[in-house]
């Protein structure tokens, strides 16, 4: 007796939109630390040496003659860069515990 082929449903392909993102994230902070040490590798004995003078005064200003402006910009790109690689899984897991009931609000802030 000859049994008759198993057929398997179709399956659906569902994307979790919220986990394309997080991809797209650390795949954009992967690129730009590859394109860092891409760029050491093409020239390692360049460093500071060949540098203008002039560059570096400028990146050497005291607060008061740097403006407003400029720290702010300074203090924006800093803290961006330093600290959402952390600051944003923190918040993932944060969320994640807010959807399941385990923390609200007022746990962030305290």
């Amino acid at each position: 007796m000859a049994t008759a082929p198993l057929r398997m449903p179709p399956m659906r392909l569902r994307l979790n939109w919220a986990g394309v993102a997080w991809l797209v994230f650390y795949a954009l902070v992967l690129a730009a630390w590859a394109a860092l040490f891409a760029m050491i590798r093409a020239n390692p004995a360049a460093g500071t040496a060949d540098m203008p003078a002039a560059f570096w005064a400028s990146l050497c200003l005291a607060a008061d003659a740097a403006g407003f402006p400029a720290l702010l910009a300074m203090w924006a790109l800093m803290s961006a860069a330093m600290m959402l690689p952390t600051f944003v899984p923190a918040l993932r897991t944060f969320r994640q515990m807010a959807a399941t009931g385990a923390t609200n609000l007022g746990g962030a802030v305290a």
